[in-house]
């Protein structure tokens, strides 16, 4: 998923980042990620990659990576989930006029691949909130500092975070999920739940197929080839372009 993370944060618009790639288990000799890496240089942007021992826990990597990196401003994003182009802006933007010491987005859109099926999910937007989709938190590198960083554990080190800073009389701030695709795989999560607890949790709201907010604006080599797309050809559509305005729109 390295290239296709990498797409994800060079879409970003409005905002100066520095990326920081955490190679957790693997390194730049494994399949397609030095191509991936050399791309993304390639573009003039920042890059910095780190390959940790594989017997870190998770949380110890974040804040590994997080200390390689130079900004004030930290972002976290997940490898397999989609990212609109204003993704990190609106966060910045949020942090501002919240207030907040923490914010993030909701996990409004969930694409569970197995079943090739989007799910929406609902919840408080632009509110302080005491969850935050833990593919999209931003916040103060002093803010962290003063937390202690993420918890040095294998899983659920975002809820641990997002604890500590209502501890100690943090605030977070949730914003929308139109910028954000949380994808679910039949397995390798840290967040080990089933696919049932989103189609319950979602109740009707659930549409065959990729189905993200406008606002994504993806790439359509990050679309993923659903059904429908391939039910569009069926009827008589004759470019993947039309395939593609077909998954993003209909």
């Amino acid at each position: 998923m390295v290239g296709f993370a990498l797409r994800q944060v060079g879409r970003q618009r409005g905002v100066d980042v520095e990326v920081v790639l955490a190679l957790h288990g693997f390194g730049v000799g494994a399949p397609g990620v030095s191509e991936a890496v050399d791309a993304y240089r390639a573009s003039g942007r920042e890059l910095v990659v780190w390959e940790p021992d594989s017997r870190m826990v998770f949380g110890s990597v974040l804040n590994g990576a997080i200390a390689r990196a130079s900004g004030s401003l930290v972002a976290k994003m997940d490898d397999d989930d989609w990212y609109g182009p204003d993704h990190l802006s609106d966060l910045v933007a949020a942090r501002h006029y919240s207030g907040a010491d923490l914010v993030g987005a909701v996990a409004s859109f969930v694409y569970l691949e197995a079943l090739d099926r989007t799910v929406r999910l609902g919840g408080a937007t632009e509110a302080l909130w005491h969850r935050a989709a833990g593919g999209t938190l931003l916040m103060d590198r002093r803010t962290l500092e003063e937390v202690g960083g993420f918890s040095p554990v294998p899983t659920a080190e975002d809820t641990r975070l997002l604890m500590g800073i209502e501890r100690m009389g943090g605030r977070i701030h949730r914003g929308h999920g139109c910028n954000y695709v949380l994808r679910r795989k039949a397995g390798g999560h840290t967040w080990r739940v089933d696919t049932g607890h989103f189609l319950q949790a979602s109740g009707d709201r659930q549409l065959r197929g990729w189905r993200p907010s406008a606002l994504l604006e993806p790439d359509p080599e990050d679309i993923p080839l659903t059904e429908l797309a391939v039910a569009w050809r069926d009827l008589g559509g004759d470019s993947e372009d039309r395939a593609h305005d077909m998954r993003v729109t209909r």
